[in-house]
């Protein structure tokens, strides 16, 4: 498809890049408090964010906490796999071709393995920007690189002026009056962004004006009030916390023993020391441990809570109460939930440009582009498919065991002479998992006549009944247990009938450890624990 000579220039140009130098003549370094934080958010609520956005900056390299939450953030996406599936629009389908090529340009576009991290910063700020560079390929029109572009750059349009071209909330980069002459009005009102040449990735933290997203505002406050919580408690460890040296020398004594006192007192450390005549009266109000630190520490806590909250929607550890069930779980799942949130915008902004545009350049504005996914579900452990393994096996499921064993890294054996003999339950799982018993090795010979079967091999010996299908009562658990299970599980039994462990302990230790059902684990307690423990004979 040919594209227009205005739009080749308009694409392979840059327009940041161009303004660069007037990032230097931003300053950065907002002293933060109550005034000129509500000073910086009066010009965001106008369009105009960068104050805030270099107060935010600010934050993130002096406060640790805030910098950790950030970096969870961000971490959720980065290096997470990602796959493109065919779009439909109006009954058609992107043809594979279309993405294939999507694909290839994804994976070669330069600074697309940290876009996904850097997009994170909309989590902060308002938005996070990208400028495109597009370069021909043959005939085709293709994104070669990607650049993040500081977030300051860029304004909104808040008047109602009656300026051609401008338009009410519309985003606009940022130029200097030196740059200026580049387009009419770009002084005052910034350069209108060119089509299809940026990449503007929002997170809807909220439903508002779109200069108001993030959750930077609600995170610099509580930095604010934290910052003043720790001045005010080292203030308070300086004169509270820290031990006073007196020392009384008679009103008469000349300078020169003083400073050799003052000396004496400054080699044991700090500067919390004095000298004072013996007459003097000195009297230290409100000092002593009542309480301050404590106060102190609470607020810096609720702070650090509330930001938590904001980033991460749980403090995870802050709100939840020792020994109550269900907080940590939930921490997890709300954690999810960002992580999925995130990607879907991702998703919705990457669709938009650069895959849209692509797509439309090349092979024409019918076809629909591919649609980009992000890999974020939860990742179940080992121990957790194991469980659900076995869940489902006691409710009757068949389990593909190749498969559990792929996903859980067990590895499954044909060798009988590497088989570790499993529990009777195991072996049921295999069966009802349509998995065989190992067969002997090629030229190995069966087992017939009284002989014992090879181990593990699943095959019975004598005439004996299958252990898949046992005699009810006919089952020995012993014979699948090694030496040192057998060696505990009597000493369970002996202290069953000693009567030093209770019946019912004994009970619930062998269904735990072993893996048994409580019929089979009575079975093999017996009689034990019944009656009276048997009476123990002393020598004497």
């Amino acid at each position: 498809m040919a594209v227009s000579r205005a739009v080749r220039g308009r694409l392979t140009s840059t327009q940041a890049t161009s303004a660069r130098e007037d990032l230097a003549q931003i300053s950065s370094g907002y002293k933060l408090n109550p005034a000129t934080l509500t000073a910086a958010q009066a010009e965001a609520d106008q369009g105009r964010p960068r104050r805030l956005i270099e107060t935010i900056n600010d934050l993130r390299g002096r406060c640790g906490h805030l910098a950790g939450l950030e970096q969870v953030r961000r971490a959720a996406l980065t290096g997470k796999p990602w796959e493109l599936l065919p779009g439909r629009r109006g009954g058609v389908e992107t043809p594979t071709i279309v993405v294939d090529a999507c694909q290839d340009m994804l994976t070669s576009l330069k600074g697309w393995p940290g876009m996904l991290g850097d997009a994170q910063d909309a989590v902060l700020h308002p938005l996070s920007a990208f400028e495109l560079t597009w370069e021909w390929s043959g005939s085709q029109l293709w994104p070669t690189a990607v650049q993040w572009v500081h977030p300051k750059r860029f304004h909104w349009n808040t008047t109602y002026e009656n300026v051609p071209g401008l338009d009410l909330g519309e985003l606009r980069l940022s130029v200097a009056a030196s740059q200026a002459g580049r387009t009419s009005d770009a002084a005052t009102y910034g350069e209108r962004l060119r089509r299809d040449k940026w990449i503007i990735h929002q997170i809807r933290t909220r439903s508002d004006w779109p200069w108001r997203l993030g959750v930077g505002r609600a995170v610099a406050w509580m930095e604010c009030f934290r910052g003043f919580s720790f001045a005010q408690w080292m203030t308070w460890l300086e004169v509270c916390a820290t031990p006073l040296r007196l020392a009384e020398v008679p009103s008469n004594t000349q300078d020169d023993a003083r400073a050799r006192i003052n000396a004496a007192l400054d080699a044991l450390g700090s500067d919390g020391y004095a000298t004072l005549d013996e007459t003097a009266n000195v009297r230290f109000e409100g000092s002593g441990n009542q309480g301050g630190d404590q106060s102190y520490q609470r607020m810096v806590d609720t702070c650090a809570s509330e930001m938590s909250k904001a980033l991460l929607g749980h403090t995870g550890t802050v709100d939840v109460e020792p020994g109550r069930l269900g907080g940590e779980s939930m921490a997890v799942e709300v954690a999810q939930w960002l992580v999925e949130s995130d990607a879907r915008a991702i998703e919705e902004t990457m669709g938009e440009c650069p895959l849209a545009p692509f797509v439309r350049y090349n092979w024409g504005p019918e076809i629909p582009a591919p649609i980009l996914h992000l890999q974020v579900d939860a990742q179940i452990s080992r121990r957790e498919r194991m469980a659900m393994a076995k869940e489902a096996w006691a409710m009757g499921m068949p389990v593909d065991m190749e498969h559990l064993a792929s996903s859980t890294g067990v590895r499954l054996t044909t060798d009988p002479s590497r088989a570790v003999p499993a529990p009777p339950q195991q072996a049921g799982l295999q069966q009802s998992a349509g998995v065989t018993a190992p067969q002997p090795a090629p030229g190995q010979p069966e087992p017939v006549g009284g002989e014992e079967p090879a181990p593990g091999s699943g095959v019975s010996g004598g005439g004996a009944q299958d252990p898949a299908e046992p005699e009810p009562g006919a089952v020995d658990p012993t014979t699948s247990l090694n030496g040192a299970q057998v060696t505990a599980l009597l000493d369970i039994l002996a202290q069953v009938s000693a009567g030093t462990l209770p019946r019912e302990t004994g009970l619930q230790v062998i269904m735990a450890a072993f893996g048994m059902a409580r019929e089979l684990a009575e079975q093999i307690m017996g009689d034990l624990g019944l009656g009276e423990p048997a009476p123990v004979e002393v020598d004497g």
